[in-house]
């Protein structure tokens, strides 16, 4: 299982692009955000985050080849 320090870098790092991704440029920025709206972006994620650290490090830390 990786570490919980992978694990919350991964997390933010979703989180982040994420809100990015979706976000309307008008809105605010992640680092302006409320960190009650960041914690809800972080829960959304955080599954799909999990799930992909996981699968990486079971391919000896590589990337399926399909990513």
């Amino acid at each position: 299982m990786p570490t919980a320090s992978l694990l919350t870098a991964a997390i933010e790092a979703g989180a982040k692009a994420f809100h990015d991704a979706h976000r309307e440029k008008k809105f605010l920025t992640w680092e302006s955000s409320t960190e009650q709206y960041r914690e809800g972006i972080r829960a959304l994620v955080r599954p799909a985050v999990e799930a992909a650290v996981r699968v990486a490090l079971a391919q000896g830390g590589h990337p399926p080849a399909y990513v």
